[in-house]
């Protein structure tokens, strides 16, 4: 992605919209976001070595990111109803 820097501001796409998942666009803006602290910082809690939901968010974690790897900016422009020409996604 760059960064296009103009009174409007966005991001043009360095290729093209099929090749990007959703998850290459999070890792891009925001890094890897965990459902919960703990999952990459097992220290973050004290609770965490036998905590029961660990393995909950960690199965939660994985599906997230099945979903967003398998998930392409094409299919979501092709998703995306035109019922008006000023809806803007702001990421």
């Amino acid at each position: 992605m760059k960064i296009i820097r103009s009174p409007k501001r966005g991001h043009i796409l360095a290729k093209p919209p099929a090749h990007i998942t959703m998850a290459q666009v999070m890792q891009a803006l925001e890094g890897y976001v965990p459902p919960m602290e703990c999952l990459p910082n097992p220290d973050f809690c004290k609770l965490s070595p036998g905590c029961a939901l660990r393995g909950v968010w960690q199965k939660i974690d994985e599906l997230t990111q099945q979903v967003l790897s398998s998930t392409t900016i094409e299919e979501l422009a092709q998703r995306h109803q035109t019922g008006s020409l000023e809806t803007m996604y702001y990421i």
